[in-house]
């Protein structure tokens, strides 16, 4: 049976399986991160990677008691990282 016969499940398996384990040799954490303008951040990542990324969108359209803090600007500065986690 060549590649092209394998039944389309045993490829996503094999694929999933690799990406599996490139993550769990490769975990990337947050190294730095800087606020830009209300609720945008600069991150940067453990392997060099920086991204500027707009939380607003998440933040105000998430109805849970745990975000509605963060809709105040002065709340969101408030941001630490702890164990390579944005908390």
């Amino acid at each position: 049976m060549n590649s092209s016969e394998v039944p389309w499940v045993l490829k996503t398996q094999g694929v999933r399986r690799a990406l599996t384990q490139r993550i769990k040799m490769s975990e990337i954490s947050l190294k730095a991160a800087h606020h830009v303008k209300p609720h945008i951040l600069e991150i940067e990542f453990s392997d060099g990677h920086k991204q500027l990324v707009d939380f607003a969108t998440f933040i105000f359209s998430m109805e849970h008691p745990d975000y509605e803090k963060y809709k105040s600007e002065s709340n969101f500065r408030t941001f630490k990282i702890v164990d390579g986690n944005l908390n």
